[in-house]
């Protein structure tokens, strides 16, 4: 499955884009509005879309001229398919971190939640390699 992610951008580029973006309620806007906040970029999304299968319909409609940033996880089916392209974002402070949570002390599963948690963070670690040194990318049109 191909889900290469191309050259990064530019979070000066990016704002220049015809953005849709989750709104303010979503961890992933508010990492976003911070990292640009930081950055003292100015950044007006055109569109507020709280819906990920509408925002990637809209995204596919080549008619349309919209970008988004998403995580990568979110999208590789459409990028296999080369419905979408992505880009790595140019900022290693556009991340976000996601947690395995299990019961605290030992059971009789223990073993089967330390594989689990050893798989995660491998296919973590493939997605993040794969992706470059961003976490989340921006998508267009394929």
């Amino acid at each position: 499955m191909n889900t290469q992610v191309d050259a990064p951008r530019q979070l000066s580029d990016i704002s220049r884009l015809k953005l849709i973006l989750p709104s303010e309620i979503h961890e992933l806007r508010r990492i976003i509005d911070r990292v640009y906040r930081e950055r003292g970029i100015a950044l007006q999304p055109e569109l507020e879309l709280d819906s990920l299968n509408a925002v990637k319909a809209v995204i596919a409609d080549k008619t349309t001229q919209y970008a988004t940033i998403l995580p990568h996880s979110s999208v590789t089916r459409e990028l296999a398919g080369h419905v979408l392209s992505a880009y790595a974002i140019a900022d290693s402070a556009m991340v976000r971190t996601i947690a395995v949570v299990r019961p605290q002390g030992g059971s009789p599963r223990k073993v089967v939640l330390t594989a689990l948690i050893d798989e995660v963070r491998r296919q973590a670690g493939r997605i993040k390699r794969s992706m470059g040194s961003a976490d989340v990318v921006l998508l267009g049109q394929g």
